[in-house]
Formats: C-alpha cells, sequence, structure tokens
C-alpha cells in the first residue's frame, strides 16, 4: 500500500504577495514619519532660536541697567536695519557691530539685534508712537510728538540652515539714572530735559540767584508780610482801549517785590499787568496793563503777594472807548456838513468832545461844534465850518474828535472836505465858496473902463437908483426899484437903451459886457461885481 505524506510550507506565490503587502505596509510607516521627525526637527529649531534670543534680550537687560549708555550709544548707527551682537572676549559683554553665529547641539544659527529710538506722543509723557517727531514748545504732556531718550526698542534676529528664522523685540526702558554733580549754573536757564551729559544750565528758575557765588545757587531773600496786601487807589483811573494803559502808580499796604497787579471783570479774562517798580510797602510804581481791545467798563484792580494772599479795589479802574463807524458827508464847496458815529464810552458824556479841522499846521476848533457828546450815538448830525478867512484852500481838509478832558484824539474821520473851484454865481450865495478861498459867497470889484467894468463877462450888483429922464418917473409903470430899465416908459428904445434918456439901464444880473460907457461915466453905479 502506498502512503501520501502533506509537506508543510508555503509556495513561491504566497511568499511574493506577503513581501509586497510588507512595502506597502513599510512605505507607508515612512511616509507617515517623515513629516513628523521634520517637525520635530524645526521644533528644536525654534526651541534653540528662541532660547538664544530670550538669552540675549536678558544680557542685554542688564548691561542697559549697568550703563543706559551701552545701548542707547551703540558702536555703530541706531535704526531698524541696524546689526550687532554681543561679544564675550573680555570678562563683561561688549556690543560690537555686524553679525554671529552660535552652535547648539550640532545645529548653527546666526543671530544678530538692531537698536532704535523710541518716539512717544504728549511731548514725551504718552504712549509709544510711530508717528515723525514733531516740535513741542510747551513742554510734557502737550500736543507733540518727540524721541524718549529713556527708552530703546531691541529687535534679536535668530536664523538657522534649513531656512527659518524668528525675531523677538523687547523694549528697555531706563529705571534708574547715574547721579552726576553739577556745580556750575552759569549758563542759566531753558535747558531742555532730560539731557545726556552735564553742562552749566537748568530748566528754570524763580527768585534763585546763580551768577553772585561761582558754583552755587541761593535763594533771593523772600519778604512775606504779615498781613495781606490792600489797594487803595490807581493812576490814572481811566485809560482808552485803543493802546496800552500806562499805570503811574498803584498806592495800597503791605507790597512787597514780588506783588503783582491785575484788573478783572465778570464775564471778561483777566489782564495782567506788568512792569511794576516796588517803591515801598506802599507804591508801586510805573507799570503797564495791556488794555488794547478790552471790552469797555469798570474793571477791579487786584494786587497779590508771593503768598497768595491778595487785595482788591472793587470798580477801581474804567476802560474807556472811542466812538466807532465815524461818516463824514459833504458837499462840493458847502459851508455845511454832517457826520455820524457810534457811542463810545467814558468821555465826557454831553457836551464832552468837539469837532476841529486841520489847516495844514494846526488842529482848529470848529466854532458851531465845540459841545459834542462821543458817547451817545450820532446819526447824520449837522455842522457848519467857520466864518469868512477860516481856510485859504481847503480841498481834502480833515475833520477830527477830540475829547476835551484830556484832549485825547478819540477819532479823525477818513472822508474829507472837498471844494472844487468852479465860476462865478449870478446871485449871493452865503453857503458856497466858489473859488475855495475859505470866503463865503464874497463878491470881486472891478473898476470902470471905456465900455463899462475893467473885466467883461462879469456880473454887476447896483447900489444908486438912477435919477428919473424923461418919461422915467422912478420905480412906475414898470421901472426897475434900482432906475429907469428896458421898456419901462422911456421913450423909444436908442440902440443900447432908452433913446431918451439916452443912457442903457439895465436891471441887476445883466452882462457888463452889454453897458454902457454911461455905466461908468455918469456914475449910476458904485461898482461892479462878481459873486464867489
Amino acid at each position: 500500500m502506498i502512503k501520501f505524506h502533506r509537506q508543510k510550507g508555503q509556495s513561491l506565490a504566497e511568499i511574493l504577495i506577503a513581501i509586497a503587502v510588507g512595502a506597502i505596509l513599510i512605505g507607508g510607516t515612512i511616509g507617515i514619519m517623515a513629516p513628523i521627525l521634520r517637525s520635530n526637527l524645526e521644533i528644536k529649531n525654534v526651541q534653540i532660536a528662541t532660547s538664544l534670543a530670550q538669552q540675549y534680550i536678558d544680557i542685554l537687560r542688564n548691561m542697559a541697567e549697568a550703563s543706559w549708555f551701552n545701548v542707547y550709544s551703540p558702536p555703530a548707527a541706531k535704526g531698524s536695519d541696524s546689526q550687532f551682537y554681543l561679544s564675550a572676549a573680555t570678562s563683561t559683554y561688549s556690543i560690537v557691530s555686524g553679525m554671529t553665529s552660535s552652535t547648539v547641539e550640532g545645529r548653527n544659527f546666526g543671530i544678530y539685534f538692531s537698536i532704535e529710538n523710541v518716539n512717544r506722543d504728549s511731548c514725551g509723557a504718552g504712549d509709544i508712537s510711530s508717528q515723525a517727531t514733531t516740535t513741542c514748545s510747551s513742554g510734557p504732556g502737550t500736543v507733540g510728538v518727540i524721541d524718549d531718550p529713556s527708552t530703546q526698542k531691541i529687535k534679536v534676529s535668530v536664523s538657522w540652515a534649513q531656512g527659518g528664522s524668528l525675531s523677538r523685540i523687547s523694549y528697555f526702558t531706563r529705571s534708574s539714572n547715574r547721579v552726576f554733580n553739577q556745580t556750575d549754573w552759569s549758563g542759566g536757564g531753558n535747558q531742555d530735559g532730560p539731557i545726556t551729559s552735564a553742562n552749566n544750565k537748568f530748566y528754570s528758575s524763580t527768585n534763585i540767584d546763580y551768577l553772585s557765588l561761582p558754583n552755587s545757587v541761593s535763594i533771593n531773600e523772600i519778604s512775606v508780610p504779615a498781613f495781606a496786601p490792600t489797594v487803595t487807589a490807581i493812576n490814572p483811573t481811566s485809560s482808552i482801549n485803543t493802546a496800552p494803559a500806562s499805570i503811574t502808580s498803584v498806592i495800597g499796604t503791605n507790597f512787597v517785590s514780588s506783588t503783582t497787579v491785575k484788573i478783572t471783570k465778570s464775564g471778561e479774562t483777566d489782564i495782567s499787568c506788568t512792569g511794576f517798580s516796588f517803591t515801598d510797602s506802599t507804591i508801586l510804581s510805573s507799570g503797564s496793563c495791556p488794555i488794547t481791545g478790552a471790552a469797555a467798563g469798570i474793571w477791579d484792580v487786584i494786587v497779590t503777594n508771593l503768598d497768595e494772599q491778595f487785595g482788591m479795589l472793587i470798580n477801581g479802574f474804567a476802560v474807556l472807548s472811542s466812538p466807532s463807524d465815524l461818516v463824514l458827508s459833504h458837499t462840493d464847496r458847502s459851508k455845511s456838513f454832517s457826520v455820524s458815529w457810534t457811542a463810545g464810552m467814558g468821555n465826557g458824556g454831553a457836551g464832552g468832545c468837539k469837532l476841529q479841522f486841520y489847516t495844514g499846521s494846526t488842529w482848529t476848533d470848529i466854532t458851531s461844534g465845540v459841545d459834542v457828546n462821543c458817547d451817545a450815538d450820532s446819526s447824520s448830525a449837522s455842522y457848519a465850518l467857520n466864518a469868512d478867512g477860516w481856510k485859504s484852500s481847503w480841498n481834502g481838509t480833515q475833520i477830527r474828535l477830540l475829547r476835551k478832558s484830556d484832549l485825547a484824539v478819540v477819532g479823525t474821520f477818513s472822508e474829507t472836505l472837498a471844494c472844487t473851484t468852479t465860476s462865478g454865481s449870478e446871485s449871493q450865495t452865503p453857503l458856497i465858496d466858489e473859488d475855495c478861498n475859505g470866503y463865503w459867497d464874497n463878491s470881486t470889484s472891478y473898476g470902470c473902463g471905456t465900455y463899462g467894468c475893467i473885466q467883461p463877462g462879469k456880473y454887476v450888483e447896483f447900489y444908486h437908483h438912477l435919477n428919473p429922464g424923461t418919461n422915467c418917473a422912478g420905480p412906475i409903470d414898470g421901472c426897475s426899484p434900482y432906475g429907469c430899465g428896458p421898456c419901462c416908459g422911456c421913450t423909444g428904445d436908442g440902440p443900447m437903451g432908452c433913446s431918451s434918456p439916452s443912457w442903457y439901464v439895465p436891471d441887476r444880473d445883466t452882462y457888463v459886457t452889454l453897458l454902457d460907457a454911461n455905466c461908468c461915466a455918469y456914475g449910476y453905479f458904485e461898482t461892479c461885481y462878481t459873486y464867489y
């Protein structure tokens, strides 16, 4: 009998299949593990780089605390693109320009840091600002951006071979200052701070003597009275608000060399007066109060001592105002004119001002306007210029208002008087000056010539009645009151007037070119005139 035996084992096909499956599994595992391994490597690099950056920041902070100028004044220019590194070649660290490298756990890292100045708003007293610096004229806490020398920006940058990098930023603030001993103050005040080195100046001082003794300062003597000051008078008691008020004296008690003076009025900004000299504890002399443009009215006077004790003179000073909106109206050649203005204050009331005209060298009162009221509105008030001979040539003459109490000019009219010469008039007009010579409708006389007045073309003024002639019995039958005239009952008309009598008798205002020689020869007229 034949027996069969089964031999245990695997066929070639099975082996190949197993190998293929194994390769797939191994490949997948490797594909999963590779990123994990790379990530672990990157994490390690970041950990090392972070540690290096923090180490740099810690060292730099210690150096800044030891001496602020270690970071504030590096060996090269500061800025966002600056590069420095730490050198430990000596027993202490020092800052060197450039970039360095460091090997940690077999990995190579590049490292450097930058130093930048820092700006702050509120003129250095506010938050860190990226804005550019501006001008700060009013000191810390006001609007403006300036450099803060007590703050520096440190940025540490670390990189490694695989292309990775990181940066860490820290702001260092100076928390302590190196004390220095300054003894020379002769440079005086106005030193802006903070300063980076000692000098001979300071920011400001009050009541300090820094010049009398070299290398020393002393407080000037302060005299503080036992009682508050009082003010009993101010001289003058008023001033017009077109210019600063010159004060000759302030009278009171318990004044000191530092006593200040001001005037106040409810609803208005206080006006501080300056320039007073301390005469003694009862008198302050020769000061000035800037009242230009101040509100007109009554103000209180206040004096204050250094210890802030004060005294007040209620209603002690009057700010006066000139009349405003001055307008002058005038008709060419006319004797009369009108003026208007808006009331001022403190100019004497009714009759407190007067009108004047300018002669070319002096100002002269207008006699019809001696008393006017500058403290009341004036609306087209009419006045007249002075009598004959008031001015020889007057086109462009100025008119002004003068306060009578102190002879102060309170206003000058911008408009001027106008006078344009013209020919004489046929009749007398006593408010007109035709030839602008300062005489109101004056007449000019001319002698008699062969055919009448020497200057023909003028007008004549009759003064005498003519002796009645034939058929001319005086002022009847149409005759003029000055004698016989044309067609007044004479016997016929001749070529030059009545045929009988044989002279021509014109009425008033007839041109003298028509006059017969008998006009003058017979003495029927005193003279020939024209009006101007």
